[in-house]
């Protein structure tokens, strides 16, 4: 049985900046953070739960969610949301 792991926050964990040399290497951080785990052999699966504009506040929509993909391992990911110098229309 492979390991789950759920990963939940804003979109820092979908979005990507791509450098101008290598536009095809770049990974978000889940895809990067998967292939990581799976190098020592064990395969992780990985569930990206990320949303654009994720406060966290509404991070408690997400329970039922979790519940059901019954993660071993829950990484959430906010703040960034969460604390701008502009306004972030809903």
């Amino acid at each position: 049985l492979r390991p789950r792991i759920s990963l939940v926050g804003c979109s820092v964990g979908i979005r990507i900046r791509p450098s101008a040399e290598s536009r095809s290497e770049n990974k978000v951080y889940s895809e990067i953070l998967t292939d990581l785990l799976n190098e020592n052999g064990r395969e992780w699966h990985l569930h990206n739960n990320c949303r654009s504009r994720l406060l966290s506040t509404e991070l408690l929509d997400f329970r039922d969610l979790l519940a059901a993909q019954n993660p071993d391992v829950v990484i959430i990911n906010v703040g960034a949301v969460d604390a701008p110098n502009r306004e972030i229309p809903k």
